[in-house]
């Protein structure tokens, strides 16, 4: 099987040394056998920056540039036509977007190629991040991912998708994700989609992947985001709109502890509606 890992990051930012230990984590974890492509896209970059790190990664990497800052799911767009101009996207390929500061234990990838391999309809796995995660799992921890597992679970981190799946769902929207308005919901829109398209979703329940929690002040930050995508998608099924129905109530929940300002609450329901019901397909 081929391993294709997308990653940026923003070389004026202080996440070097995270940056490094998520290289190092692939280098000494990648099975024996498997090929590897990791696109990185240096943001904030000059050349001199891009022959450097290029010249660090110790496997099979493209690394691409750029001077400015973009959004996260731009950025995403630009590596995911890096990867299909490379003709890669096959049913032998599983595709993963690691952040700069996630990190992958020793046996987590080779857990992973055993899982795609030996499931070819296997189109989509996801599983939860911890700073301290376990690496393997299981066979009792995994199960066929519900629609609630998708919206609440997924995370960019942690989903992982054969790449003829890849193909068939396309960008990320470029409306979604950390510098856009909307701030966040680009990888649990993806997810969504790839649940969508893919034969078979497996949810790992345990922290596999290397990544901070999502905790009361990231709830916070990415409501309005995750609110749109919940909404977008509440049509297709009773439990996506309970979901939804749900992300409203939590809405309200973080107003009372005044953790979410009213306007951003508004401005969040706001953005719902228009977007209710409208997923493609």
């Amino acid at each position: 099987m081929q391993l294709v890992l997308l990653t940026t990051t923003d070389m004026q930012s202080d996440r070097a040394a995270d940056f490094a230990r998520m290289i190092k984590s692939v280098a000494t974890s990648v099975p024996e056998g498997v090929g590897i492509e990791h696109v990185v896209l240096l943001q904030r970059s000059t050349e001199a920056q891009r022959l450097d790190v290029a010249k660090g990664i110790p496997y099979p990497a493209t690394v691409l540039s750029r001077p400015d800052r973009m959004s996260l799911s731009a950025a995403r767009n630009v590596m995911l036509a890096q990867v299909r101009a490379s003709r890669v996207l096959d049913a032998d390929t599983i595709v993963a977007f690691p952040d700069d500061d996630c990190w992958y234990t020793p046996g987590f990838l080779p857990s992973l190629v055993a899982s795609f391999g030996g499931d070819a309809d296997l189109g989509l796995l996801i599983s939860r991040v911890s700073l301290t995660p376990s690496g393997r799992w299981q066979p009792t921890a995994q199960r066929q991912a519900t629609a609630t597992d998708v919206l609440r679970r997924s995370s960019s981190n942690s989903m992982f998708l054969r790449g003829d799946v890849v193909a068939a769902i396309g960008d990320f929207d470029a409306t979604l994700g950390l510098g856009t308005p909307n701030i966040s919901g680009e990888d649990t829109d993806y997810a969504l989609r790839a649940s969508f398209a893919a034969r078979k979703t497996l949810y790992i329940d345990e922290a596999l992947v290397g990544h901070r929690e999502p905790d009361l002040e990231s709830i916070t930050k990415y409501f309005g985001g995750n609110l749109l995508v919940a909404s977008r998608y509440a049509l297709r099924s009773p439990t996506l709109f309970l979901e939804f129905a749900r992300k409203f109530a939590v809405g309200g929940y973080l107003v009372l502890r005044k953790r979410l300002k009213p306007g951003d609450f508004v401005a969040a329901i706001h953005g719902s509606i228009g977007s209710f019901g409208r997923s493609a397909g």
